[in-house]
């Protein structure tokens, strides 16, 4: 950044010129922005406007714009009603297209995996991946859509570590609410396959739980994503999430063919494939944000000189930053409501998980009956999900 001072006319120039080469914000101009969640694959940005670069400085377009946030065009200064508009309808269009996308991924994988490997190992991967979603949700708790809600707020007001305070804070929650969550299930899964009436699904349960150590952060990063009004990363985070996982399953449903594995076996390592694909989403926001990271430093680092050269911030006092106390109640106030309303969904496929193949087997069934029956159940579950 240029630094100096006014030169007062002793150069024979314009003062006005030299009062444009301390300005900072540049040319404003209109740039597409960059992608769960699901929450976790629930899910998770448009068109960042606004680009800013001062005296000495090369623009960088895959660096988010300080201050470029929800309703800003630069630093300070609203962004044009229909500019806005178009903004967050390409948002809209990236986050919905990657959605379809993504639905449609997943219901097209089910076809090889239910028709290669049986209705029975069908019915276990359905069993466990409808316990894996309930707690994948369940430690994301909704903070996504509050870091979302509460990063927009900071950046329309110009409050840039603010926002980046938001994002240290959820991030480091919800890196804890995912360790819990694997524990639990690495601990209980013996537990909660007997709760299944299916033993056999205790090594894809906890092979399904190592996605928790992943997922719960990769929704924090979209929702900040989302906060600065950016679609584009979240969307394509999401579609590397989806692709990596299915390629990942198709990968071992083949070896686990190849090898005859057991149906228990099988189930597992296909499995491994939603821990392969979030730990693909989040390579793909923490690769996709690290421009964001350099600006964010840069920032830091700029000083306010005014017309005597002095700094600006050596007598002003420093913005009061809100408590983390505060901070935590203010996230836990958006968070918990979008919280309760997102655990309904997934409930109604853990209540099947957990009374199917019990009922079937009541009813005089075995446990491998029970499960080729609830897999040829959850063919036609796939296809209105994709609905």
């Amino acid at each position: 950044m240029a630094i100096g001072r006014r030169n007062n006319g002793k150069s024979g120039r314009d003062p006005s010129e030299d009062k444009g080469a301390f300005m900072h914000g540049g040319a404003v101009g209109e740039r597409e922005a960059s992608f769960g969640g699901d929450t976790f694959g629930e899910s998770e940005s448009s068109e960042r406007t606004g680009s800013g670069m001062s005296n000495g400085e090369t623009s960088i377009e895959d660096i988010p714009v300080e201050g470029a946030g929800a309703g800003t065009a630069s630093a300070g200064r609203p962004a044009p009603s229909g500019m806005r508009a178009v903004s967050m309808a390409r948002g809209a269009a990236w986050l919905g297209g990657a959605a379809l996308l993504s639905k449609l991924i997943g219901t097209l994988q089910k076809i090889p995996l239910q028709n290669l490997a049986g209705d029975r190992v069908f019915g276990l991967y359905s069993a466990v991946y409808a316990l894996a979603v309930m707690w994948m949700t369940l430690a994301a708790a909704g903070i996504p859509v509050a870091v979302s809600a509460l990063v927009a707020e900071r950046t329309a007001a110009g409050d840039e570590q603010g926002a980046r305070r938001v994002l240290r804070w959820s991030a480091g929650l919800l890196s804890v609410t995912g360790l819990v969550a694997f524990a639990l299930l690495q601990w209980g899964a013996g537990l909660f396959a007997d709760w299944m009436g299916a033993s056999e699904a205790e090594d894809a349960i906890r092979t399904s739980s190592l996605a928790l150590l992943f997922a719960p952060l990769t929704a924090v990063l979209r929702g900040y994503s989302q906060g600065r009004m950016d679609m584009r990363l979240p969307a394509l985070s999401q579609l590397a999430e989806q692709s990596a996982r299915v390629a990942f399953m198709l990968v071992l449903l083949f070896w686990a063919l190849h090898g005859a594995w057991s149906a228990g076996s099988t189930a597992a390592a296909v499995h491994g494939g939603l821990a392969a694909g979030a730990a693909a989403g989040l390579l793909a926001m923490l690769w996709a944000q690290r421009g964001e990271r350099r600006l964010a430093a840069a920032s830091s680092a700029r000083v306010a000189i005014d017309a005597s050269g002095k700094d600006k911030n050596e007598d002003a006092a420093a913005p009061p930053t809100e408590k983390r106390l505060a901070l935590l109640k203010r996230i836990a106030g958006v968070a918990l409501p979008v919280a309760a309303a997102s655990v309904v969904v997934p409930l109604f496929g853990l209540i099947d998980t957990f009374t199917v193949p019990r009922l079937l087997q009541n009813a005089g069934d075995t446990s491998a009956e029970a499960l080729s029956a609830f897999g040829q159940y959850n063919r036609g579950i796939a296809l209105l999900q994709l609905i």
